[in-house]
């Protein structure tokens, strides 16, 4: 049979055995489903219930009368011959000719070059295989898959698989539904169509989806910013360490222990400083990682998923992803710049201790910087205050020897009446 002759043939079929002789629609498993009517003339349900006036029903073919109520109509037969039929048809038409990319006639294809990537016919492929002796040749048919997942179908007794296209919206149930399930069990029940759910869900779930996705990029950002946050801290202690050494070479013996003093205060504002960056960067390193493998799921789960295990997991992974939005990790301060005040403050303050050393002579007091006299101030107030006492009193003992030094002693003589002075001898 040529291959015009075989499409015709197709054509026929389809339109002889395939379209409701009412709408003239192709029959299939969601709104035109063939079923077959008393006197065995097939109509889709859709037309059937459009025709059905009272508790009978004329079909429109040989214009019989039928005695059928309005509940009867879903426990109609289905036409199985026309839904086989549809669906040997639907899958032929998956296999329709394509036009060799070599010779660009319509063929079945059957040959593959991987390192071509392109398909052609038995007839050339020996002389693409003698062109091209190192390609790779992948012969046979690609596997011919059902559109209908058989997750997708009702199996409960007597609903004839069909597909599962409705919701049900009540709180007991909450679960995907065949025709048959809605005009029977669930006829009082809240329904809707599942892809129109679905699609409302999906947006909602994608909308969520998207501001994590925002938050994930914004923490990367302060990620980013705090790890050069670090490297600037780093690389600033180690020149404050540097300044504060030079400056210690310009002092005397004396400053020893306060220079020990200066790094070992440095070193500790370093690690503190550093470790609760270190801290911050953790927390953010552990939320990308936790919430770019939730993103990941979520968007398998929107990809790949049926409808059914969709539905199943959508609230699960949503949960999630709302902890991760509310979660306020971008809000955790990486900048630090009290941080570095605080270390240049160390080194600021000894160098301006070293250059106040040039400035001041041997008997000056050195005043100690600011981190050095945290733990002494009071000390030193009260041994001032001790310090001047003591010289005061010197000075007078002093004072007062210097003037007994100097003032002649005297006498009263009793015998002659008067007052003689007498000067003491000193040496």
């Amino acid at each position: 049979m040529s291959e015009n002759n075989g499409h015709d043939l197709v054509m026929v079929l389809r339109q002889r055995f395939l379209e409701c002789g009412i709408c003239t629609e192709i029959y299939d498993e969601d709104v035109h489903v063939p079923k077959l009517l008393p006197c065995l003339h097939t109509l889709c349900i859709k037309c059937i219930i459009t025709i059905h006036k009272g508790n009978s029903l004329t079909c429109p073919l040989c214009n019989k009368l039928h005695n059928l109520k309005k509940g009867e109509l879903s426990s109609l037969p289905k036409d199985n011959t026309r839904r086989d039929l549809t669906y040997i048809l639907q899958k032929h038409k998956k296999c329709d000719l394509e036009k060799c990319a070599l010779c660009r006639k319509s063929k079945h294809l059957s040959v593959k070059c991987e390192k071509c990537v392109m398909r052609i016919c038995l007839d050339c492929q020996p002389k693409h295989q003698r062109k091209y002796p190192m390609h790779d040749i992948v012969i046979g048919l690609l596997p011919v898959t059902n559109e209908m997942e058989d997750n997708d179908l009702c199996d409960q007794t007597g609903h004839d698989r069909g597909r599962l296209r409705y919701f049900c919206k009540d709180l007991q149930c909450e679960k995907v539904l065949c025709a048959t399930c809605v005009i029977t069990e669930h006829k009082d029940h809240p329904v809707e169509d599942i892809d129109v759910l679905i699609s409302g869900r999906k947006k909602s779930f994608q909308q969520l989806l998207q501001s994590v996705r925002q938050k994930h990029t914004t923490v990367k950002d302060l990620e980013d910013r705090s790890k050069k946050s670090i490297l600037f801290l780093n690389n600033q202690a180690i020149t404050c360490r540097k300044k504060v050494k030079e400056s210690y070479a310009k002092g005397v013996q004396k400053l020893r222990a306060k220079k020990e003093k200066a790094i070992q205060y440095l070193e500790m504002v370093h690690e503190r400083n550093e470790k609760r960056l270190n801290q911050t960067n953790e927390k953010m390193a552990s939320y990308l990682v936790n919430a770019n493998e939730c993103c990941n799921i979520s968007e398998k789960l929107l990809r790949n998923s049926t409808k059914t295990s969709f539905l199943t997991l959508e609230r699960t992974v949503s949960e999630h992803l709302r902890k991760f939005l509310i979660s306020e990790i971008d809000k955790l301060d990486v900048q630090g710049n009290h941080l570095y005040n605080e270390i240049e403050d160390i080194s600021f303050g000894f160098g301006n201790l070293i250059n106040q050393l040039d400035k001041l002579d041997g008997t000056a007091i050195m005043e100690e910087p600011r981190f050095l006299r945290h733990a002494s101030t009071a000390s030193l107030r009260n041994n001032g205050q001790d310090l001047r006492l003591t010289l005061l009193v010197i000075i007078l003992a002093i004072l007062f020897i210097y003037l007994l030094w100097i003032t002649p002693m005297h006498e009263f003589d009793h015998r002659k009446g008067m007052l003689y002075f007498i000067c003491i001898e000193h040496g």
